[in-house]
């Protein structure tokens, strides 16, 4: 299986691009003034969930991807939604 080390890399690095894309997620609807749903905890946890989904069988790989793909799809159907003309 994998080493100790190599788990907490992974998981450091899943935490680390998942903060630098919400982060910048952040930054963006600051600068345009507008309302985004999805900011820095959200791809934080989305990450985190990804990086224990590969840790995990491959179904429940899967069925994590299917979900996030789910939820992101519904996220920005609420930025649509939301989003005057």
């Amino acid at each position: 299986m994998f080493s100790t080390h190599v788990i907490l890399l992974n998981f450091a690095v899943a935490l680390g691009i998942g903060l630098i894309i919400g982060t910048d997620r952040e930054r963006s609807k600051r600068a345009n003034h507008t309302m985004a749903t999805a900011g820095v905890r959200t791809f934080a946890i989305a990450a985190l969930l990804g990086a224990t989904s590969f840790m995990m069988d491959i179904w429940l790989h899967i069925a994590t991807l299917l979900m996030l793909l789910f939820l992101f799809q519904w996220l920005i159907l609420l930025t649509i939604v939301k989003t005057p003309v």
